[in-house]
């Protein structure tokens, strides 16, 4: 086997930089919840930050073409500014202070116990876990039954009933200004009468309308900074990435061999990374984020060096008349709704892997798999990577049978089996069935993706399909993903995890049944030829992303030089033709005119 050392640069790039990324981006969701930020808060986060990029991206490509001289600076200078943006994050403090409780304990069961402590104001635990107790220490103490600790939640407050009720421990004893906590997770002694303790945890939640909101502190500003800093360098690095390679493979190269690294990369060091976590952070709920950032700061900065002595910096390619491009296709009602259809699609797999973790942890929490939860997140990322890229390389034969529209319909319906199932999942407990639902993120993607690309390709006149396919990815990795992040972070906060993921299956469901009518009622036209063209581009990268637009623009160059080159022929056969009739003329008004002299002398004759 003969390698191509060549490309070796661009194959190791892709590898480190995707393992950087997976190390610690994947999981930016819960650890933003486990410093106190709520959920639908991160969803207006991650969707401004997403919005964000994809306005700095060209200001950042047009500097770099502004200044040759200093385009690989630029961008050996997002790498080192994505490390050091993004590594901080994982030493960040909470929003709020762990929780601790004091009070008199009482047991109440075989592994439940009921406390009674001081109401310490407007602001209050309303749930806390990975606890500790502490009594006298001339009185038995309980001891927690797993080593992670025990939890405490939220049981009664005096003033919402001030009545005595019976004879239970929580109504003879409730006194103004306490509050009753249920203790999860304890043993008791044989006898054990009611002690005072003091009960310290690593994580909680507070509530009431004296707590400070989350943008009320400076550490929230300081992790929304970090975060859209961080997120705009490796988005950024991500397309002068792509450019890169369509560089150095050429027009006709295999981008899908080159890309496939970063996939494979992604995969094992999302579970590397999650597996570090596990180890160093014990058993319990609260993890320490320490290995996953320093894992990013080792990559990261492995790649600045490979990347500053190996990688060629191109040109990038400009953008300036893609507005005045587009205003003819939108008035066309079928491109449209097409776009909608393609928004749509990005907007549930943005559902599925912005909120899986959360579900993830959701479902795990007091149950035995928390100490592994870490490890079962990174493996759902391998699931996620290695499930696509099959379904890229027999997206050929799927078509060629079923159709690009009639293959955006399938997955849609895939969708609404996919979001059900992790809603069935989260329903039943079931962690393991979570991850197994990932498997179908391979049809999803593999060939969502893949047909929306060939059916743009399709609908599109010629000479547009670079202006069509950036505004596709817009649509599918912009719009619909910050859609996806801050819906589905309401919706989360609001109803829970099953119940949203219930919801927005129901609605892939509907958006099945509205493609396959309009479909079936209103098809679009197809051009053959363009069809052929995206599924070749589909066929030569084999896993697409973010990069048609630059090889569909040295297509469509190509095209252009062709052209001009057969118009070029044409004009000069019509001057030869010309310079041929011009010879014709001239031999017959010579002979005219010899024959008029003729003429003249017979005459004179």
């Amino acid at each position: 086997m003969k390698i191509n050392k060549a490309l070796l640069p661009i194959k190791g790039h892709y590898f480190i930089f995707w393992g950087s990324y997976a190390s610690a981006l994947p999981f930016m969701m819960v650890v933003a919840r486990q410093l106190g930020i709520p959920v639908a808060l991160q969803g207006t986060i991650t969707a401004a930050v997403i919005a964000f990029a994809v306005l700095a991206k060209p200001v950042i490509s047009a500097a770099a073409d502004h200044l040759p001289s200093l385009r690989k600076s630029i961008f050996l200078g997002l790498l080192t500014i994505m490390v050091t943006t993004l590594a901080p994050i994982g030493f960040l403090k909470p929003l709020y202070p762990a929780p601790v409780v004091q009070g008199a304990l009482r047991a109440e069961g075989a592994s439940e116990g009921v406390l009674r402590a001081r109401d310490t104001g407007t602001c209050y635990v309303s749930s806390a876990w990975d606890c500790d107790v502490t009594c006298s220490p001339s009185q038995p103490c309980p001891q927690a039954t797993s080593p992670s600790g025990f939890s405490l939640s939220l049981h009664h407050h005096l003033t919402d009933d001030p009545e005595p009720k019976g004879k239970n421990w929580t109504d003879t004893l409730q006194q103004e200004g306490y509050r009753f906590y249920v203790a999860s997770g304890l043993h008791f002694p044989a006898i054990f009468e009611a002690v005072n303790v003091s009960i310290r945890c690593k994580g909680g939640e507070w509530k009431g309308h004296g707590c400070h909101a989350p943008w009320e502190t400076a550490e929230f500003w300081l992790f929304v900074t970090l975060l859209l800093a961080g997120q705009v360098a490796a988005s950024t690095v991500e397309s002068i990435s792509d450019a890169v390679c369509l560089d150095i493979i050429g027009e006709n190269g295999d981008y899908g061999s080159q890309r496939a690294w970063g996939a494979l990369s992604y995969g094992i060091v999302g579970t590397l990374s999650g597996i570090l976590v596990d180890w160093y952070s014990g058993p319990g709920i609260v993890k320490d984020y320490m290995p996953a950032f320093l894992l990013l700061v080792l990559l990261g900065t492995l790649d600045v060096l490979l990347s500053s002595a190996t990688l060629k910096i191109p040109k990038f390619e400009g953008s300036a008349a893609i507005c005045s491009n587009l205003r003819p296709l939108l008035r066309q009602p079928g491109f449209f709704v097409f776009l909608c259809f393609t928004f749509l699609i990005g907007f549930f797999d943005g559902l599925d892997t912005g909120y899986v973790f959360v579900l993830q942890e959701d479902i795990g929490a007091g149950t035995s798999l928390v100490k592994h939860m870490k490890f079962i997140q990174g493996l759902t990322l391998l699931v996620q990577a290695i499930s696509a890229a099959p379904f890229m390389f027999i997206y050929a034969r799927v078509e060629s049978k079923l159709g690009a529209a009639h293959i955006i319909t399938l997955v849609f319906l895939l969708f609404s089996l996919r979001l059900g199932g992790l809603a069935t999942a989260g329903f039943l407990g079931q962690l393991w069935g979570t991850v197994a639902m990932e498997v179908i993120n391979g049809p999803c993607f593999g060939l969502g993706y893949a047909a929306i690309i060939v059916q743009a390709g399709a609908i599109t006149p010629p000479g547009t399909s670079a202006t069509v396919q950036s505004l596709v990815g817009i649509c599918y990795g912009t719009l619909g993903y910050a859609g996806a992040s801050f819906v589905g972070g309401v919706l989360y906060d609001a109803v829970g995890g099953p119940m949203l993921y219930l919801c927005m299956g129901a609605a892939a469901a509907l958006t099945c049944l509205l493609h396959f009518v309009y479909n079936k009622y209103l098809p679009q036209t197809i051009d053959k030829k363009t069809e052929e063209l995206a599924l070749e581009t589909i066929l030569e990268k084999g896993i697409p992303y973010r990069v048609e637009g630059e090889h569909l623009k040295k297509r469509e160059k190509g095209d252009e030089e062709r052209r001009a080159s057969e118009e070029g022929k044409r004009e000069e056969e019509a001057a030869m033709l010309r310079r041929e009739e011009d010879i014709d003329l001239d031999n017959i008004e010579f002979h005219d005119e010899k024959q008029h002299s003729v003429s003249v002398e017979e005459d004179k004759t």
